[in-house]
């Protein structure tokens, strides 16, 4: 549990060189002083602090008992809280002592509060029209869904999304569907 409080302190620490550009004693940008000084792209430290700013401590905490990742941690998160995890009742320390607990009650959380997964097009075959035509358009609305999101991308994963949009692009273009 310390190392995941030292963790969190860590990003803590690095967010606070960010914001009040105390890196610029040692760099001038924060991209070089991240490589630099700290061994790790500046994406990779700003990720870091954005997942301190959205899920807060604990969640550095649980990731040293158990592989999680953020997209889990937002689907159980309303069960994890300073004294540990929640399930049934009952509150599981976040520790390596109760490290089979933890990753146990993790699992099951998930389990429960996890989607089910959406039906894909089959890469092969002739489908009906009518299940093309529902199919891509539920998906095209879960992408609209998604996009309220944005905001919180970093420059790199934006360009990576505007890359994909092209793509989605040129493919509607070879369809002839109209904009």
């Amino acid at each position: 549990m310390m190392s995941g409080k030292a963790a969190a302190a860590d990003v803590e620490c690095l967010r606070t060189i960010r914001d009040q550009r105390l890196y610029k004693a040692k760099s001038e940008r924060w991209g070089d002083f991240c490589a630099g000084h700290i061994g790790a792209s500046k994406t990779q430290v700003d990720r870091l602090i954005r997942q301190l700013e959205e899920f807060g401590p604990q969640f550095f905490e649980l990731t040293t008992v158990t592989r999680i990742s953020p997209e889990t941690y937002r689907l159980i998160a309303p069960h994890v809280s300073e004294q540990g995890v929640r399930l049934d009742g009952e509150t599981i320390p976040i520790a390596q002592e109760h490290g089979a607990r933890v990753s146990a009650a993790v699992a099951a959380l998930r389990r429960r509060v996890e989607p089910a997964p959406k039906p894909r097009l089959p890469k092969a075959g002739k489908l009906p029209h009518e299940f093309i035509y529902a199919v891509v358009s539920v998906d095209l609305e879960t992408l609209i869904d998604n996009f309220k999101e944005v905001e919180s991308l970093t420059a790199d994963e934006r360009r990576e999304i505007g890359s994909l949009l092209l793509g989605l692009q040129s493919q509607t273009i070879r369809l002839d569907v109209d904009w």
